[in-house]
C-alpha cells in the first residue's frame, strides 16, 4: 500500500473511524466488520446498493440456504460485485480449507458478478489474528482457491481498502457496473 493513503489520509475522510485499534496493530489492519462497513460505504458512494448475507441457493446436500456476506447490486437489481469476508489465516488454519470450499461455492454462484474473498487480520476481540511468521496470507489464499478448479475469484487484503483506486476498481470491467 502506498505510504499516502492510510487512515487519517483526506482520502479517506469517509473512513477514518475505522481501523487504528492501538499500538500493538498496524492502523490499516481491520476486523471482519469494519470490512463490511467499508463495502457498505464505498458501494453507496459508487452509486450502488450494497447488501450484506445475499442469498445464492441451497447449499450443497440441500442443508440450508447459502449467502454471500455482501454483494453490490446495480439500479437495475444486477449484482455487480460479491464479497466473502474471512480472516487472514482462513488457508491455514483448516485442513481442506471448508471456510474457502464454502465461500469458492457461494461466489461461484454469481457467474456475471465481479468475485472478492477478502482477509481481515484484527481478531474480533481487537487484537490481531494470529501471526504465522513469513506465511503469505494472499498467496496461499490463491492457492487454496486455484486447487478448487477454473474461478474468477480476486483475493484482497485489508490493507488494500485504504487505496482509493483500489476501491474504485472493485466493481471495473463488470458489465453494467
Amino acid at each position: 500500500m502506498p505510504s499516502d493513503f492510510g487512515p487519517k489520509s483526506a482520502e479517506n475522510s469517509h473512513l477514518s473511524d475505522l481501523g487504528c485499534y492501538g499500538p500493538s496493530i498496524d492502523p490499516c489492519h481491520l476486523r471482519l466488520h469494519d470490512i463490511g462497513e467499508v463495502l457498505r460505504r464505498e458501494g453507496l458512494k459508487q452509486g450502488f446498493v450494497p447488501l450484506s448475507e445475499y442469498k445464492v441457493g441451497i447449499r450443497p446436500g440441500g442443508k440450508g440456504t447459502a449467502k454471500v456476506d455482501w454483494v453490490w447490486r446495480n439500479g437495475d437489481g444486477q449484482v455487480i460485485a460479491a464479497f466473502e469476508i474471512e480472516g487472514r489465516d482462513a488457508a491455514y488454519k483448516s485442513a481442506g480449507h471448508p471456510s474457502l470450499i464454502a465461500d469458492h461455492w457461494k461466489l461461484m454462484q454469481l457467474r456475471s458478478a465481479r468475485k472478492w474473498l477478502v482477509l481481515f487480520q484484527v481478531d474480533h476481540d481487537l487484537g490481531p489474528k494470529a501471526n504465522r511468521g513469513g506465511f503469505d496470507y494472499r498467496a496461499e489464499a490463491s492457492r487454496a482457491l486455484n486447487a478448487m478448479g477454473p474461478h474468477d475469484i480476486r483475493v484482497a487484503m485489508d490493507v488494500d481498502f485504504w487505496d482509493p483506486r483500489f476501491r474504485c476498481g472493485l466493481a471495473a470491467s463488470v458489465p453494467g457496473a
